[in-house]
């Protein structure tokens, strides 16, 4: 809301970018299920036991840039004219990240918990759940379910600017702010899957998490300046 009011673009611009996440899924996974299943069946060389980790956070970051980034690329040519000012940018990769948001996170823990909430009146019996875990659910600290939302906000930045380094390549012709984009998306992928899969707390992730987000703030504020600066000696010329 405060994108679209602000910059004075169309909320279509946010479906053009759930969109284009939705198509990259349809890479993205199938992708993913198939590399998994070259290694299962010993296609592919299984790494080593010490490295296995790093090699599965590295595979999954890299799936989900050579997916996603080529995505938003498409998005943005698409829309031609009605994608070359900052805040359509903006608008796209709010639609990118949101939509992800919804689907993988949103939805998935408010069927749980309607699904928790039925059971603790009526049985865990009645959707094949244990008694344990249904209380389990309910016990579970107050912070955590806090963690999720603050990964959500990191994510969506990181989409934003994500975004906005494609529209930058698309504008400028300069095809290395796509390398660029494609590259930070991989490396950031990666860092996270590699620390869920150690013994790390959820808060320790998230500081990181929040760290990371400040640099992308700072690169995405970076970017909206030059995009100002150019436009404005456009205009004086």
């Amino acid at each position: 809301f405060f994108i679209a009011r602000r910059y004075r673009v169309a909320w279509g611009l946010f479906g053009v970018g759930a969109l284009a996440f939705v198509a990259s899924q349809v890479v993205h996974i199938p992708l993913n299920l198939g590399i998994t299943a070259l290694f299962r069946n010993g296609l592919i060389p299984a790494p080593q036991p010490e490295m296995a980790i790093a090699v599965n956070a590295v595979i999954a970051g890299t799936t989900a840039a050579i997916c996603e980034t080529p995505a938003r690329l498409i998005a943005i040519r698409l829309l031609k004219e009605r994608g070359r000012d900052w805040g359509s940018a903006l608008m796209v990769g709010i639609g990118h990240g949101g939509i992800e948001s919804i689907l993988f996170v949103g939805l998935p823990v408010l069927l749980n918990f309607v699904i928790f909430l039925i059971a603790r009146d009526q049985g865990a019996a009645a959707f094949g759940l244990q008694d344990s875990q249904v209380q389990q659910f309910w016990s579970a600290a107050w912070h955590l379910p806090l963690a999720g939302a603050v990964e959500r906000i990191t994510t969506i930045v990181l989409h934003i600017l994500l975004t906005g380094l494609v529209w930058q390549a698309v504008r400028t012709r300069n095809f290395l702010w796509f390398g660029t984009a494609m590259l930070w998306h991989a490396l950031t992928d990666s860092m996270v899957v590699l620390l869920s899969s150690l013994e790390v707390s959820i808060w320790t992730i998230e500081g990181v998490l929040a760290g990371m987000m400040l640099i992308n703030l700072v690169a995405l504020f970076a970017l909206q300046r030059r995009y100002r600066n150019e436009a404005a000696m456009l205009v004086s010329a």
